[in-house]
């Protein structure tokens, strides 16, 4: 079960001047009753009157403390103050920052689930959770307000991927967009909004306003259903331009917030996951998402050049997946009596010389592999050759980047499977 967050409980003690004032008022409340009961045991009411005399008068001797009515009074005034006390207290205990709902939950006498504040989020922030959807994928996004301004954001590989893509809100209001920014050194990107919305605040200065263990809700489209899920977990990680979170968030989440449940701001935007073997052999899955108070700098998008350069990467993308395949399972591929489908040119050319080789000079290998070998070095550096200088958004030319690293280790091993 999810941990109470402590900020939204109303304390039972504590060290504030509203509970040392409160104290102090039931004190004088309990010693004002305990005289007034014995008052009432002690009291006299004496009359003198004198039957035989003309001048007869009714002497009554006066109460030395208050009457039972004005007790009465006194001590519904200090009840009173004592309530109002006990109330602001209550009141206090609530961030200044939360959403109002969130504030709201804060002053109920009861401890307040990390369930029920996503849900509260949910209620709070429905015009602002954006489902993302088109013909080849799906994914997230969400109304923050970054410096004042509204903007959608969500990741850049969502919007690369999903090409003609359309955005609904939650609460299937109106939203209108502008123009789009994508942020260097990151997997984001940002449309102004024109219309729709309202905003979630982004926090700043994460390594001031966070700490380990906060709770953290992810609110998204995982696995591309069409509903919202709320992804409880804890933040476990923070670094310069990313955080790690334990939230289990899927595919189709990409672009979603990570909420700071006690703040109600967004600290993160859920981008990758990744597994990492352990030294006991065991696996573990790790998940991340970039900060949004990172970013330097933002590129205005040009969408013909975005999705050129998309395409460009992704191509890339998939022949070093491919050559990767051949390089690490040769022996097995170089056995088979056809050519896997490859959908690089390249490579199933490659592929398919060597297969035909093989074919007409039956048990003479040795030539038609050292053939391959070459054809394979070749597809390794053409098409990375022909691109590295037609990349102006830091997000592709990144992605290029890291596919020109793996290629050059590519070419390293046939160079030394080619040495005599």
């Amino acid at each position: 079960m999810p941990k109470p967050v402590s900020n939204f409980q109303v304390s039972a003690t504590g060290s504030s001047w509203h509970h040392q004032a409160l104290d102090c008022l039931l004190y004088i409340i309990m010693i004002m009753n305990a005289s007034l009961a014995r008052d009432r045991a002690a009291g006299r009411l004496d009359v003198a009157a004198d039957k035989n005399s003309d001048e007869s008068r009714a002497g009554v001797r006066a109460p030395t403390t208050p009457g039972p009515g004005l007790w009465s009074v006194v001590c519904g005034l200090f009840l009173a103050l004592a309530c109002g006390l006990a109330l602001a207290d209550a009141q206090e205990s609530a961030p200044k920052d939360a959403p109002a709902s969130l504030q709201d939950s804060a002053r109920k006498p009861k401890s307040v689930t990390a369930k029920e504040l996503a849900a509260a989020f949910v209620r709070e922030h429905r015009s602002d959770i954006v489902f993302i959807k088109g013909k080849n994928g799906a994914g997230s996004g969400f109304i923050a307000l970054m410096k004042g301004r509204k903007v959608l954001i969500t990741n850049a590989h969502v919007i690369a991927a999903i090409k003609a893509a359309s955005f609904e809100l939650l609460d299937r209001s109106p939203l209108r967009l502008g123009s789009a920014s994508i942020a260097a050194g990151h997997d984001l990107i940002a449309y102004v909004v024109l219309e729709g919305g309202t905003g979630i605040p982004i926090a700043t200065e994460l390594e001031t306003h966070t700490k380990m263990g906060d709770a953290v809700v992810v609110l998204g489209n995982a696995s591309g259903g069409g509903v919202v899920n709320t992804l409880q977990g804890e933040l476990v990680g923070l670094g310069p331009d990313r955080i790690e979170i334990t939230a289990p968030f899927e595919l189709g989440n990409s672009g979603s917030p990570i909420i700071q449940l006690r703040t109600g701001k967004v600290i993160g935007v859920a981008t990758y996951a990744k597994v990492d073997t352990l030294l006991s052999g065991d696996e573990k899955v790790r998940r991340f998402g970039y900060r949004l108070d990172s970013p330097k700098t933002w590129q205005a998008i040009d969408w013909r050049s975005f999705y050129t350069e998309s395409e460009l990467v992704a191509n890339l993308q998939t022949a070093t997946e491919e050559l990767d395949e051949i390089l690490t399972d040769f022996k097995s591929i170089r056995n088979r009596k056809s050519s896997p489908n490859f959908n690089t040119p390249a490579i199933r050319n490659a592929m398919d010389g060597y297969y035909n080789m093989v074919a007409q000079n039956s048990g003479d290998t040795a030539t038609a592999t050292r053939e391959l070998l070459t054809s394979l070095r070749q597809a390794c550096n053409s098409d990375v050759a022909a691109a590295k200088y037609r990349f102006t958004y830091d997000y592709f030319r990144r992605q290029f980047e890291s596919n020109e690293r793996l290629r050059g280790e590519f070419i390293k091993a046939i160079d030394k499977a080619l040495e005599p």
